[in-house]
């Protein structure tokens, strides 16, 4: 496979082809001599809202390894931005504008609400370590920068009253809150979100819809999200992938995916 960009059709208009913002190419990777992932292909667009779903073990959270850096694959390719990722660090990655949120929520508990966000700033942070060891003028000017756009995240997700509190005392739904403003700290440009609504009752669910769609509305990004909750991904996702033992299986709208017999065999049990 080529290192050049990569096009991919979209599987609801078979006729436009277009540079993907996100592409997967031939992605395998194993484990003790099985495939967690075997030839996955996918594309994810522009300011899209793409779900990614399937039964448990079916490889989901390792292509957001793989996309995040965590995990090398052992064939096959990513490309962000038409550019090939696939061998860089995290951190790396994380600056050319792709963030992630977890399964289990990963906020530092002990520390402010408000320093969570602030420490997502700092890999933009343009101030040299003699200058932060010395508290020079640049060093202060930019930690007042940080902290005030820190505080407009907080306010954007109604977390500023409780911007010095731990983090980890905030409610459940509060806590997924500062997860996603501390990804969107980053400046990304594709978010991962990895069973944002997990753990969620019905109306806090009802909330994150409308908050991912808002989010991508407002920050101009694209959104790649895992889940299992049926309602929340054909409610929010103009696009889904279906994964079954490391292979796609189905790829499409809403509504191809739910009538797909493939998909209702091997995960949603009833067309739904």
């Amino acid at each position: 496979m080529t290192t050049g960009r990569l096009s991919y059709e979209l599987p609801a208009e078979g006729l436009r082809r277009e540079f993907a913002l996100l592409a997967l190419g031939d992605l395998t990777i194993k484990f003790g001599g099985l495939a967690a992932l075997e030839n996955v292909n996918m594309a994810v667009y522009d300011m899209d809202i793409v779900g990614l779903i399937g039964p448990n073990g079916a490889g989901k959270t390792t292509a957001f390894n793989i996309i995040s850096g965590v995990y090398r694959p052992t064939t096959g390719q990513v490309l962000f931005q038409g550019r090939d990722i696939t061998a860089m660090r995290p951190h790396h990655i994380t600056r050319l504008g792709i963030a992630r949120t977890f399964q289990n929520i990963r906020l530092f508990r002990k520390m402010s609400v408000l320093d969570n966000v602030r420490v997502a700033y700092h890999h933009h942070n343009r101030a040299g370590l003699l200058s932060s060891i010395v508290r020079a003028g640049i060093f202060r000017s930019q930690e007042r920068d940080i902290t005030e756009r820190a505080m407009q995240f907080l306010r954007l997700f109604d977390l500023d009253a409780r911007s010095r509190d731990e983090a980890g005392s905030l409610p459940y739904g509060q806590q997924r809150r500062l997860e996603i403003a501390r990804a969107l700290a980053t400046e990304p440009r594709l978010l991962l979100l990895d069973e944002p609504a997990a753990g969620m009752n019905s109306a806090e669910t009802e909330q994150l819809m409308e908050l991912i769609s808002w989010v991508r509305d407002q920050f101009h990004l694209t959104v790649l999200l895992i889940e299992h909750d049926m309602r929340f991904v054909m409610g929010v996702c103009k696009s889904i992938t279906v994964l079954d033992h490391g292979r796609v299986i189905a790829s499409g709208t809403p509504d191809d995916v739910r009538s797909n017999p493939a998909v209702i065999e091997a995960y949603l049990g009833e067309a739904k």
